[in-house]
């Protein structure tokens, strides 16, 4: 049945107005047609079920847009076999599509920071046809909660030409801005399903002793925003004699459950939001869906808020932490590309660079292994390879991070900077390292 004749016949059968239309959950999947650009949350929220229902569909279809940033599960339309029915639009690249995108199948990328992606949909820079919401089930009054995934969600809702919601009973009723009324919505429909479990990443005795040095520059008091991977989950394990953190973080995942539960974070001395944990993106496992469903001590945001740097600099005490691929000696930081290949995005961490540089207090951290490819190859390099992603400015650097030590770069001379790089890099690399940087920062004395 073509997306038209599919609205047609729900509103025949329905006679009612447009306006929260209820169908069954199996046939949500009908409504999208050829040619749309379909708009869909992102980490753990990814609609797996209505994704499995317009798949199915592939014959039926062609020229069909899936827009979303990071997306955990299945990325089956990354196949040559849906080659003209399916294409990802991606906004930062997950690890399962990066495949995808190496092979030239099935997804394009759009460079913006995560706090802008709102802007580009409001400005219809990037079309909204249809707008996929995963929801909790209704409350008395109607309302649904969009769950632990704000980021865009109300920016593309209203923008969309037809907003449909799946109803899954495992969706966290999160609090904060979340809340869609039923009516609000074209058509909804249940379909439950567990979410994405992403479970927290291991991490080795690199990543431990990163940690150390990162923890030390934390102290009682400081709202932290912290980043995806194996490094910021051991630099949780170095944060249990911390007392009154708070957290404005654009992710938060199941390190939020351990450092609350364990008393580090209450947000008390938090100078925005106080006593309130606030992101606007999140996953992790089902201990972490069940800490989020209904408590009103960690509130999602949309990202335009969240992620805005001007926001972010009104935390006091604010310490971004991340992670990169590599950073050159004059503080160019990469996080998005190797060369011209590209395996993430920016994301959200020009946004905490800009915000942290202007909050009273703030610190930017970021923290990577000394090496890459085994050893092979050092992630302090002296410039950066021909096609690599600046992803922040060394005009806004300011700490790095790697197992040997601590570099600090806000406010020093290039010279300066590249001596303290060069302390951090892996002893193996540091001669090199010296000799590159006299080869091509060399200046007439």
């Amino acid at each position: 049945m073509h997306g038209n004749d599919s609205m047609k016949l729900y509103k025949e059968e329905n006679q009612l107005s447009r306006l929260g239309i209820q169908m069954a959950g199996e046939r949500l999947g009908e409504l999208v047609k050829s040619g749309d650009h379909v708009f869909l949350p992102g980490s753990g929220c990814v609609p797996v079920g209505f994704l499995r229902q317009l798949l199915a569909r592939k014959e039926a279809l062609r020229d069909v847009r899936l827009c979303h940033p990071t997306a955990w599960g299945p990325f089956p339309y990354g196949k040559p076999e849906f080659a003209g029915h399916f294409r990802g639009l991606s906004f930062f690249l997950s690890a399962n599509a990066r495949r995808a995108w190496a092979d030239g199948w099935g997804i394009d990328f759009v460079p913006v920071r995560l706090s802008a992606i709102s802007a580009l949909i409001e400005g219809d820079l990037t079309p909204v046809d249809v707008a996929v919401l995963h929801l909790s089930p209704p409350d008395e009054r109607g309302y649904c909660s969009i769950g632990p995934y704000c980021a865009y969600m109300h920016a593309m809702r209203k923008r969309a030409r037809l907003v449909i919601g799946q109803i899954n009973r495992h969706m966290p009723r999160a609090c904060g801005e979340t809340e869609v009324h039923v009516s609000e919505l074209d058509y909804y429909g249940e379909l439950d399903e567990p979410l994405v479990a992403v479970p927290p990443v291991a991490f080795g005795e690199v990543e431990a002793q990163m940690a150390r040095h990162v923890a030390s520059l934390v102290a009682d008091g400081d709202t932290i925003q912290i980043g995806r991977g194996g490094i910021p989950q051991a630099v949780v394990g170095e944060l249990g004699d911390r007392r009154d953190l708070g957290v404005h973080s654009e992710l938060i995942s199941d390190w939020i459950v351990e450092l609350t539960e364990r008393g580090v974070v209450t947000g008390a001395k938090k100078s925005l939001h106080p006593g309130v944990s606030v992101a606007t993106i999140s996953d992790g496992s089902q201990r972490f869906y069940d800490f989020v469903h209904g408590n009103d001590a960690v509130r999602f945001m949309p990202s335009e808020y969240v992620n805005d740097p001007r926001v972010i600099a009104l935390n006091d005490n604010l310490v971004s932490i991340n992670t990169a691929v590599e950073v050159d000696l004059t503080g160019q930081i990469n996080a998005e590309s190797v060369g011209h290949r590209l395996i993430s995005g920016t994301g959200g961490l020009l946004d905490f660079a800009l915000g942290a540089q202007s909050a009273r207090g703030g610190r930017f951290i970021v923290a990577m292994p000394s090496t890459a490819l085994g050893g092979s190859a050092s992630r302090i390099v002296a410039a950066l390879p021909a096609g690599t992603a600046v992803t922040v400015p060394r005009t806004l650097a300011d700490i790095v991070v790697t197992e040997y030590g601590i570099a600090r770069l806000r406010g020093r001379t290039l010279e300066q900077r590249m001596q303290s790089l060069i302390a951090i890099a892996h002893p193996s690399f540091r001669e090199t390292l010296e000799r590159e940087a006299a080869a091509v920062y060399v200046r007439q004395r």
